[in-house]
């Protein structure tokens, strides 16, 4: 028969070995790369309007527009159509360099404007704009205007309502219009109140004279396009000669 020590030693010895046998978490392998987490947002490769519409992109010549977008699908004075998959571009250009580009905005005809503008947040995309949101991220620095309201637009094709607005120095004061094209309700109801406050206020010469581009009213365009979504967005320079051209002349 064991002795009470032989027999203590020997059940000592048993739990050694049995704790030896437990298996010891194994380290994950060197080489192999975590899976992203579904929170965790995916580098994705950018599109071709990602890198047209670039600060760089403006400081550059057609010939390296047209190495992405191909060559223009027509020509008319100072401008060129192009067409980068299903979204249209017009670039405003002198013919050698690149003034501006126009694209109508929607899910697959976007790009980040912080792209254009640094200095604004970034993930801020186009066709999700709305000119509330565009006024809260430029502290309301912009200025309303149209070549028409109402019934002085005639038979005019769906009219614009414009929204510009030119960053500071630190942003190298390149221009943005946002346009909304009013054929939505919304739209149409805004620019109809809009109209609606100033004849009341300045009679049809004023609205018919489209002295409002003056900048009296903008203020009540701000209030009533809050909730509006654009629809055109233009980015570049020189635009704002078009606008004293095309809105402002008469503004003294």
């Amino acid at each position: 028969m064991l002795s009470r020590t032989t027999a203590f030693i020997s059940i000592a010895m048993l739990a050694i070995l049995l704790s030896s046998c437990k298996k010891e978490p194994q380290a994950a392998p060197k080489n192999v790369i975590p899976a992203v987490s579904k929170a965790e947002p995916e580098n994705k490769p950018k599109s071709k309007l990602d890198e047209i519409f670039t600060t760089e992109m403006f400081s550059s010549d057609l010939s390296s527009l047209e190495k992405l977008a191909g060559k223009p699908k027509s020509k008319f004075g100072n401008t060129r159509e192009y067409k980068v998959g299903k979204c249209p571009l017009t670039v405003h250009t002198d013919g050698k360099s690149i003034g501006s580009i126009e694209m109508k905005v929607s899910p697959s005809c976007t790009f980040d404007i912080s792209n254009i503008a640094p200095n604004l947040p970034k993930n801020t995309y186009a066709h999700k704009l709305t000119h509330g949101q565009f006024d809260t991220i430029t502290n309301g620095g912009g200025q309303f205007m149209a070549e028409c309201l109402g019934m002085w637009c005639g038979n005019a094709a769906d009219p614009f309502v414009n929204h510009y607005w030119q960053a500071p120095r630190s942003d190298q004061f390149v221009e943005f219009m946002l346009e909304t094209q009013l054929v939505s309700d919304k739209a149409i109801n805004a620019a109809s109140k809009w109209h609606d406050i100033m004849q009341k206020k300045e009679g049809d010469n004023f609205v018919m004279d489209t002295k409002f581009n003056c900048g009296k009213y903008d203020r009540d365009a701000h209030r009533l396009f809050k909730d509006i979504p654009i629809t055109h967005i233009r980015v570049g320079y020189g635009i704002g000669d078009d606008v004293k051209k095309n809105f402002t002349d008469q503004c003294k």
